[in-house]
């Protein structure tokens, strides 16, 4: 895997080596290049204004942004944009940070490692990860998305590497350290306050990402939908799958051009608890957990990468459909990003 990746890096440089620049004369630039780059100005630096932006049935992309100066049928990610982080006199931000420094707060933070063990025994334990030789540079310039896949399914090792990479734990702080006086000890969290630290980076160490799993495809496993536990890195099954789930749920991607969707081995959906960060951060929880989802799926896309599997990020999922095939509510806990992986 290592030698492959090195060799696709050196055609890379090869194939960049071969384009020149060249000379073109006055008519070929005013017949050829001109109108081309005039189009793609008058794209980039004009707005045609769209009276109709407010009464559309269908509100696009395009129209809301020709309405931008007037309307008030705004995206809603415009909205949130425009009342984030308004300026720095609002303190509701600072008043929440400082309510996670109280006994309830760290209490609270302190066992959700525990809630992890008390599943565990109805939960599958999954095998030790491997270890990552591969170097890091090659592994990110051959990065690539890919929507063809062999239909051979999943190592059930690879999958366990796969999830200990991106999101499992890797460290453990004491969260009463900056309390003065400590926490008050008690039977069931004992005298010290420790909350374990994953792979990937999180607002306050809250992680409010959970990764759901729709298993199609890996070798020891039933076909199912599971969610996984950082904590005890294992997978805890939500409900086995029957071919007619399946076959809903490959007929959903059978529109995305390209996605070979009877081959896909796993979905990994990410889902959103708004209440586990929202209380700290206000607003801006939202963002942080879509930076976080984000760092998620880069992890997932590097060590796919280095294990020789294909990841594929996926946007225009059905959001409700897929938390009811889940089984979550769509209110406190949100889908909010998609990726499928396959051999």
């Amino acid at each position: 895997m290592r030698e492959t990746l090195f060799k696709r890096n050196q055609n890379n440089d090869k194939e960049a080596k071969k384009a020149k620049k060249s000379d073109l004369t006055i008519n070929e630039l005013r017949n050829t290049e001109l109108p081309q780059l005039s189009n793609i100005v008058n794209f980039c630096a004009n707005v045609p204004i769209s009276l109709y932006s407010d009464t559309t049935i269908v509100k696009t992309p395009e129209t809301c942004f020709r309405g931008l100066y007037y309307s008030t049928n705004r995206l809603a990610g415009e909205e949130f944009l425009l009342n984030y982080r308004r300026s720095n006199s609002d303190l509701s931000m600072v008043i929440g940070i400082k309510a996670y420094k109280s006994f309830q707060v760290r209490g609270a933070m302190a066992n959700r490692p525990l809630l992890d063990e008390e599943v565990l025994q109805e939960s599958l334990k999954l095998p030790p990860p491997g270890k990552l030789n591969v170097p890091l540079g090659p592994v990110i310039q051959s990065r690539r998305s890919k929507r063809n896949f062999s239909g051979k399914p999943i190592e059930m090792k690879d999958l366990s590497t796969l999830l200990f990479y991106c999101q499992g734990v890797s460290g453990i702080a004491d969260i009463s350290l900056d309390i003065e006086g400590g926490l008050p000890a008690t039977k069931t969290l004992g005298a010290e306050y420790k909350n374990n630290l994953r792979n990937v980076s999180s607002g306050g160490a809250v992680y409010p990402i959970d990764l759901y799993l729709i298993v199609t495809g890996v070798e020891k496993l039933d076909k199912g939908i599971y969610k996984y536990l950082p904590n005890t890195h294992s997978l805890q099954q939500i409900r086995k799958l029957q071919e007619s789930d399946i076959s809903t749920l490959q007929n959903s991607l059978a529109c995305f051009q390209g996605v070979e969707s009877d081959k896909i081995d796993v979905f990994v959906i990410f889902v959103y608890n708004m209440s586990l960060n929202s209380r700290k951060y206000g607003d801006s929880g939202v963002a942080f957990a879509l930076i976080e989802a984000g760092e998620i799926a880069q992890n997932i896309h590097l060590t796919s990468t280095a294990l020789g599997l294909g990841p594929c990020d996926i946007g225009g999922y059905g959001k409700q459909q897929f938390e009811k095939f889940i089984g979550i509510d769509g209110l406190s806990k949100h889908m909010i990003h998609l990726t499928i992986l396959g051999a």
